[in-house]
């Protein structure tokens, strides 16, 4: 009688800690959620030693294969057991409610939305081309009835989010019954340093909004700027700046006649050519270094590459003198010429003088003696 005693009190004192286990079981599950297919989830769960660990959507059980991106993983614990379930790329698919124990009176509901939901006019590359001035369409086509759709954009650098609304005056948004378009009207280099986001708000059939965005990438043409000349006295340091402009940053390469300046023509040159991005700098000019420089900004991998030339002329370091003993020669050539044409001209004039007196006017000395004396008789 105390055997058959002692035996239903361990029993009913079993079935309390299965019981009581299994209930706390329940509340393991984290809160139902919604995410975006392509994206990754976990899901835990925990189970006694009184309990069988068995994964199961929707009543069904799981199995875990390469075809359906789960894996599972359990590990032992002093009371019982910790259980993940992994998916690396949830599709629509993984959609439903997940137990990892039949007895488990709820489980986790996920709900994965499609790709296809948003439709929007990206080209291949994935991004947008602005360019000054010139009004750019941005466009989403949803595949859900009544969508809510909006419009915002976040800056690339402070990651500051701002909403656009048709009140803007820089901006022109048509929404239609499944579609919604955001048109950039005068758009600036400023506008490409944003990313422009369209967000669909939708509800899942677990109560939870889930807004899927679609991110609109800029990119702004290259462009670059720079003297047509420079000038500079051999032996002299020269820089030249290249004013660069485009989104994303633009690779920068360097030429010279066509030949392009690498890191092995600086080190040959003993280091007298420096290069910083945009600044080239070129120290102890020779003659040598006479000819055309290009500047040749790129982006995405050499995409919409310009070209901007200019060239550098080298002064000799005696060429400012060359013009001061011009200048003399040009005196003294003309004082020569003056002193000669002088002097002829005083010798004209002399035998010119000579030629112009007439024999009377030729009297002697004894002439002016006769004269006196006769007058004196």
């Amino acid at each position: 009688m105390v055997a058959r005693s002692l035996i239903a009190f361990s029993a009913a004192a079993v079935f309390l800690v299965v019981g009581a286990a299994a209930d706390e079981a329940t509340n393991v599950y984290g809160a139902d959620f919604a995410l975006r297919e392509g994206s990754h989830f976990v899901i835990h769960c925990n189970v006694t030693n009184f309990e069988t660990l068995k994964w199961q959507k929707d009543n069904v059980d799981i199995e875990e294969t390469t075809t359906n991106n789960i894996t599972l993983l359990e590990a032992k614990t002093p009371w019982g057991k910790t259980a993940e379930l992994r998916v690396s790329y949830a599709t629509t698919g993984h959609t439903g409610s997940y137990r990892c124990n039949s007895f488990h009176n709820r489980g986790q509901h996920i709900y994965v939305i499609g790709r296809s939901s948003i439709l929007t006019n990206k080209d291949e590359g994935q991004h947008m081309v602005l360019k000054h001035g010139t009004p750019l369409r941005l466009e989403c086509n949803v595949t859900d009835e009544n969508p809510q759709l909006t419009w915002s954009r976040i800056h690339i650098d402070t990651e500051k989010e701002e909403k656009i609304d048709a009140e803007n005056a820089r901006f022109k948004v048509i929404a239609n019954h499944q579609s919604s378009s955001l048109t950039l009207l005068r758009p600036t280099i400023d506008d490409a340093y944003y990313d422009y986001l369209c967000k669909l708000s939708k509800k899942s059939n677990v109560g939870q909004t889930m807004t899927v965005t679609e991110t609109f990438t800029m990119i702004w043409p290259t462009a670059c700027k720079m003297a047509k000349e420079h000038v500079v006295v051999e032996g002299e340091s020269i820089t030249i700046n290249c004013t660069v402009f485009g989104k994303p940053r633009p690779d920068l390469v360097w030429e010279f006649e066509n030949d392009t300046i690498s890191n092995l023509t600086l080190e040959s040159d003993g280091g007298r050519v420096e290069v910083n991005y945009t600044i080239l700098t070129i120290k102890d000019t020779k003659m040598t270094d006479r000819g055309t420089y290009r500047c040749k900004p790129s982006i995405l991998k050499g995409a919409y590459a310009v070209s901007c030339p200019t060239y550098i002329r080298v002064k000799d370091k005696l060429s400012p003198l060359w013009p001061f003993l011009g200048i003399c020669a040009e005196v003294l050539v003309l004082c020569c010429i003056i002193l000669i044409y002088e002097k002829r001209r005083n010798k004209s004039e002399l035998d010119e003088s000579d030629t112009d007196q007439t024999p009377e006017q030729k009297q002697t000395p004894d002439a002016g003696k006769g004269v006196r004396q006769r007058s004196n008789n």
